[in-house]
């Protein structure tokens, strides 16, 4: 993983060496040390200079509060990270989709309220009736056939009571 011979990481500062943040490393050190152990998520510096994330476990090996021997688990994590980004980057992606969905859904249903103002109006609206009708067609191919505007939201009658049969009578 590091690229070093055994005999090269049995000079006493080299281990310490290896974390990309030295301080990081000393406090590592410290901390065994002192018989606590230490975990957590660090970059560490390989031989030809090259940096990657590891997950580390390190642990004193000690008999009746004297220590004997220091023990340290690197697991190269780079491979989880570049899962972890590519996993975020797709529920960003569902949520971008969902929200979209959501705004063309709220678009068709206020269509639907045009197209049928336009039907009650005269026969002067007959083009805002045909262009209401492409987007809502156009709709209903990007999103299928089983979505239909909510009748609850689409429904303006008991909005408006009587006011549309009013202003249908009307001539404009």
């Amino acid at each position: 993983m590091f690229g070093y011979r055994t005999e090269e990481l049995a000079e006493p500062l080299v281990p310490v060496a290896l974390f990309a943040d030295q301080a990081i490393g000393r406090a590592v050190f410290d901390a065994m040390m002192h018989g606590q152990s230490w975990r957590g998520e660090v970059e560490m510096v390989a031989r030809d200079a090259r940096r990657f994330p590891v997950e580390l476990h390190s642990d004193v090996i000690g008999m009746t509060g004297q220590l004997v021997g220091l023990i340290g688990i690197h697991t190269e994590i780079t491979e989880r990270r570049k899962l972890e980004g590519q996993l975020r980057q797709a529920q960003k992606m569902e949520a971008v989709g969902q929200l979209a969905s959501g705004v063309a859904h709220d678009f068709n249903n206020m269509l639907a309220v045009i197209r049928g103002n336009a039907d009650l109006a005269p026969d002067g609206c007959r083009p805002i009736e045909r262009r209401s009708q492409r987007r809502s067609e156009a709709y209903h191919r990007r999103f299928g056939e089983g979505c239909q505007p909510d009748p609850a939201i689409a429904d303006v009658q008991p909005q408006t009571g009587d006011a549309i049969p009013a202003a249908s009578a009307q001539r404009f």
